[in-house]
């Protein structure tokens, strides 16, 4: 803790956080084409950010889905 000219205490703690996460289809089936990746990589990366989180990479192939975020409070 640290005291301000006003004499109230401030909180110095800090948090970061970086989080992998995979996702894979029904089954691993091969649904993910490069049409629906176009659409797909945006729209999770919106969810990232409605959830105060940055999508730093998403990416993947035809049966799963990886995504990097970093969150912070």
């Amino acid at each position: 803790m640290n005291r301000v000219p006003n004499g109230t205490i401030e909180n110095m703690s800090y948090v970061s956080s970086y989080f992998h996460c995979v996702f894979s289809t029904v089954e691993r089936r091969p649904m993910i084409t490069p049409t629906l990746r176009e659409r797909l990589w945006p729209f999770m990366g919106g969810i990232a950010r409605q959830n105060k989180m940055k999508a730093l990479e998403i990416g993947g192939i035809e049966d799963h889905v990886h995504i990097l975020e970093f969150g912070h409070d």
